[in-house]
């Protein structure tokens, strides 16, 4: 950080630093205590959760390694919980939060905060959010795609106090377990948020012991304000104006036509504001966001285009307004159901990424896989215990300006992780096909889109059902400035035997024994025209099975020897040429779709 960080009086540049990293190193122990003592997949596997530190009033102020979105959304989620029971904390106590219409972001993703005193005053809250794999509702994993109201996804925890002054809420307790279908793993998942937040609360109270309240809480005000004061320099150095895009959900699970997010994003001086007053109505289906989310994607994705690096803290979300008016698809209103808002999440991004993409160029991403999907498979195992599997599924990003997309890694906005073949296959009647990169789904382009991954399952138990939330079938990842669309996305059923197609929304389908179920992720898109990228780069491609022979020479126009992968200069020169006749190589199209 730079030595004029420190504006605040008493903080000077070194203790400045210390109480940054000190403050980021708690939310880091905080997160790793998650992993370590969770029970769901979804959470110790995935890795669907965040840890993080907020100021007395409700600003993030320091945030762990984790998912930044659910981050991001945790000031909406804290302010309410003041406002309703700030007059009543006490030390021991801990609040739990999941209803979106009070500033959760959707059911499963359970909300937990723990105030942190000293010398009985309130000076911060330590805060674990995690998706939880079953919170009830009319299917097991409580996602699906065909809900339509809020009542159908699961039990809305209001804002109560799941212990106070140190002592559990048994009632409380009781009924929630009552209402989900695995109640340990629910329990020992909410055990493993409060330990964390625990942590939080006994690190934070260490650093305040070794350094002074005071000094510690002016120094969250500091870098509030230094995070602020980088990204309006940042927003600054951007060119004004208005700038605009629109990308499509491929449908809501209910109705079959494609959901538009339309974004207008002004760069005026040393602020964002993002309108997206023209995107789609709140729809039957259950991709409908809260605005809290529709913000913290939008933050995120600003984050991506700012070069300094800066704490991720409250600061740098106050030079960003955003608009999407109540009962539109991203900020919906009682009783939208809104499990699936994931994909819309993403896909804010995309926009964003693609609106950002018109004023710096040099700067752009190009669309990654379009949001991680979800697999869900529940059934009676061998022993007649029922058991619910779940993951999400994470792809590649789009290629930029200077690089090729990185193959088969989790997009900006998730930040997840895909569950281990051995972890499947040990704690569940269910086994890993296959698991790999999809050759050809990278967008082609001067610099090549990120690999997509295929996940092959074979259902061993007896009988089960089966639910996916996929996107990105019917709108491929687009490319930039030439740039091809990365590869679809694709559900089958069977696909060594009658190859049946499934819809990208699975709602419920009965599985049996042997049965095998096969998700393709969509690729990254490419950056650039692809004639113009390096002959001995599409070669190592080929030799690495990222892209085909054929592919070589459709996409790229590189003819190979096939025995030796040697490069034919003429006919590739020839294959080229003729390429670069069929385009205006000197304007680009922006995106490619």
């Amino acid at each position: 950080m730079k030595r004029d960080a420190a504006a605040t009086p008493g903080i000077d540049p070194v203790t400045f630093e210390v109480l940054r990293l000190g403050l980021d190193a708690i939310a880091d122990e905080m997160a790793y205590t998650i992993v370590r003592s969770a029970r769901s997949t979804m959470i110790k596997d995935c890795m669907d959760y965040s840890a993080s530190l907020c100021t007395a009033q409700g600003e993030l102020i320091a945030q762990a390694v984790n998912i930044p979105v659910m981050m991001c959304s945790t000031p909406d989620a804290l302010l309410p919980t003041i406002r309703k029971l700030g007059a009543t904390l006490a030390p021991g106590d801990c609040i739990i939060l999941s209803d979106p219409y009070e500033g959760g972001s959707h059911l499963p993703d359970i909300f937990m905060f723990v105030p942190i005193f000293w010398e009985g005053r309130l000076v911060a809250f330590s805060s674990t959010c995690a998706h939880h794999a079953d919170v009830g509702g009319m299917v097991p994993g409580s996602g699906s795609s065909d809900a339509t109201e809020i009542f159908q996804e699961g039990l809305r925890i209001p804002i109560l106090k799941l212990y106070e002054r140190g002592k559990p809420n048994a009632a409380l307790y009781e009924l929630i377990l009552r209402n989900v279908r695995f109640p340990s793993m629910l329990e020992g998942d909410l055990e493993a948020q409060r330990s964390a937040c625990l942590i939080g609360e006994r690190e934070l109270q260490r650093l305040i012991a070794r350094y002074g309240v005071d000094t510690v809480t002016n120094g969250m005000t500091a870098l509030l304000e230094y995070s602020e004061r980088i990204v309006r320099e940042e927003i600054r150095a951007m060119p004004d104006g208005v700038y605009e895009f629109t990308d499509y959900v491929d449908e809501d699970g209910m109705d079959p036509d494609p959901i538009p997010i339309r974004l207008s994003l002004e760069i005026r001086g040393d602020r964002v504001i993002a309108d997206f007053s023209q995107s789609a109505p709140q729809v039957r289906g259950s991709i409908n966001c809260s605005l809290s989310v529709t913000k913290a994607s939008t933050f995120t994705a600003v984050k991506c285009f700012c070069r300094r690096p800066f704490p991720p803290n409250s600061g740098f979300f106050r030079p960003i307004e955003v608009i999407a008016p109540e009962g539109s698809v991203l900020n919906v209103t009682f009783p939208g159901a809104t499990f699936m808002r994931g994909l819309t999440i993403y896909r804010i991004n995309n926009v964003l990424f693609g609106a950002l993409a018109r004023a710096m160029p040099e700067r752009a991403i190009a669309a990654d896989e379009g949001g991680t999907s979800i697999v869900v498979m529940e059934g009676l195992a061998a022993d007649n215990e029922r058991f619910l599997y779940m993951e999400t599924i994470s792809g590649a990003w789009g290629a930029r300006a200077t690089a090729d997309g990185i193959d088969c890694a989790s997009n900006v906005t998730g930040l997840q992780s895909n569950t281990p073949v051995e972890v499947l296959e040990t704690e569940y009647p269910v086994e890993m096909v296959q698991y790999g990169f999809v050759p050809d789904s990278g967008g082609a382009g001067r610099h090549r889109g990120g690999l997509s991954l295929v996940r092959e399952y074979r259902y061993l138990a007896e009988r089960g059902t089966l639910q996916m939330r996929a996107d990105r079938v019917r709108f491929a990842p687009y490319g930039l400035y030439g740039g091809g669309p990365g590869g679809r996305s694709a559900n089958r059923l069977d696909p060594h035997g009658k190859d049946i197609a499934l819809a990208a929304k699975v709602k419920g389908r009965p599985l049996t024994r042997g049965e095998v179920v096969r998700h393709v992720l969509a690729g990254g898109g490419g950056y650039g025209w692809p004639f113009e990228r390096e002959p001995a780069a599409v070669v190592e491609d080929v030799r690495d099975g990222k892209v085909t022979p054929a592919a070589a020479r459709r996409d790229y126009g590189v003819a190979l020897d096939p025995t030796t992968l040697a490069v034919d200069e003429a006919e590739t020169a020839r294959l080229r040429e003729a390429m670069r006749a069929g385009v205006n190589t000197a304007d680009p199209p922006l995106f490619t779709q």
